[in-house]
């Protein structure tokens, strides 16, 4: 009996042992897969593009990289960068400063 229960455990970690390490490497390299999703979405949905202007926190800000993981807000008035990850910046509150009405943009 045992023989017999020994005989199936390894046969079905044989035969579905792929999904034990699919299943690890999912959880290992969730953040990974997290930024790159976020990112992804964000160029071709989320309207954030390099060298838009934004309001953040009543701040000015432009934006100078959108990468894979993180983007990068550089703030004119104390001249400082932050990079914030791609999946943090939904929670952010960012105004997107426009040109006034009547105004052509460039």
């Amino acid at each position: 009996m045992e023989d017999q229960i020994a005989n199936a455990g390894q046969n079905f970690i044989g035969e579905h042992g792929w999904l034990l390490v699919a299943g690890a490497a999912g959880l290992i390299f969730k953040e990974t897969i997290t930024s790159f999703a976020a990112a992804v979405s964000m160029s071709l949905f989320g309207g954030i593009k390099t060298d838009d202007v934004y309001i953040m926190g009543g701040r000015t800000c432009r934006i100078v990289r959108v990468g894979m993981r993180s983007t990068t807000f550089y703030f004119g008035d104390t001249k400082t960068r932050v990079d914030i990850a791609n999946e943090d910046i939904k929670g952010l509150r960012l105004e997107k400063k426009i040109a006034p009405m009547g105004e052509e943009q460039a």
